[in-house]
């Protein structure tokens, strides 16, 4: 793999792009302006519209596509990291709005590139079975994704960029996937909120039979809390063995873990910190203040720079 992941020429996705041709979207110079009402109840039927086309012309451009979703309890993250991320990254990163607040609240931020499909409103927490459904569905469009060729760099906005972790790529060749690392610094813990999906046979199979397997999991639980038991993250490392997969680097991309172990941090020099293993987006934003990792007004209407530190 190179600095841009390989484009797919499969002839089923030329035939995809031909087809779904829609005067909805248009293109330009300065990219993609993309601000609609996407809430098609046929779920497949969305993600083969206009998401997946858009997806689909970002890979052709930039050899893969960053992936976002977003609920209303997770905007002002959201809008945190849209602040302090490397704004050409944001000419490349889909945002797929669950509700339509979110989805109104990013178009008003100047977010072009968000679909809407009604799936999931409020809070949601690791744990709750409410969350792995919509890990679930995730994993759905991802593999859509994959299918048409996309290559995919999933990320989550509870995290702080310093830097484009693009660069880190020209380390990779011949591999299918990478993701970050989920523990401490010498942990082999695979992330599967920051994990770069290329868009090959065996990375697609991979993720089938994980997706499948983490179906008929959540086909058997059956309380509103499950704890682990409902984690896609917990089977990631069993369908990693099917894969050419590697870590990125341990002391540029790290885990939440970062913000409470001082060794860590006296051997990091991070591009990414994830703001996880920490329970609640209220104690997610809090920490973020706390540390000066945090970049959106009270108002929630504007970025800024931190004062909190």
């Amino acid at each position: 793999m190179k600095h841009r992941a390989k484009k797919f020429k499969t002839l089923h996705a030329i035939l995809f792009i031909v087809l779904c041709v829609n005067a909805l979207t248009q293109l330009g110079p300065t990219g993609f302006n993309i601000n609609k009402w996407y809430t098609q109840r046929d779920t497949d039927n969305f993600i083969q519209a206009s998401f997946l086309r858009a997806s689909v012309e970002i890979q052709m451009k930039n050899g893969f596509i960053f992936l976002q979703l977003v609920n209303q309890a997770y905007v002002a993250i959201t809008k945190s990291w849209i602040c302090h991320a490397p704004q050409h990254t944001l000419k490349h990163t889909i945002f797929l709005a669950t509700d339509k607040f979110a989805f109104r609240a990013l178009r008003d931020f100047n977010v072009s590139l968000v679909f809407l499909i009604s799936y999931s409103t409020g809070s949601l927490s690791y744990g709750q079975r409410a969350y792995y459904d919509l890990m679930l569905f995730r994993s759905t469009v991802i593999l859509k994704l994959l299918d048409v060729g996309v290559n995919v760099w999933l990320i989550e906005s509870d995290a702080v960029w310093f830097d484009d972790p693009t660069i880190e790529l020209s380390r990779f060749s011949d591999i299918d996937v990478i993701t970050g690392q989920d523990g401490n610094i010498n942990d082999n813990i695979p992330e599967g909120g920051f994990i770069f999906l290329n868009s090959t046979v065996s990375t697609r199979n991979m993720w089938r039979r994980l997706r499948l397997e983490h179906k008929k999991i959540l086909s058997k639980l059956h309380a509103d809390e499950v704890g682990d038991a409902g984690s896609e993250m917990l089977l990631l490392p069993k369908y990693l063995a099917s894969v050419k997969w590697r870590f990125f680097s341990r002391s540029k991309f790290v885990s939440g873990k970062w913000y409470r172990d001082k060794k860590m941090r006296e051997r990091a020099k991070p591009i990414v910190i994830q703001n996880n293993w920490i329970i609640g987006n209220h104690n997610k934003t809090l920490r973020a203040r706390a540390w000066g990792h945090w970049y959106l007004n009270d108002a929630q209407n504007a970025c800024q720079i931190p004062t909190d530190v």
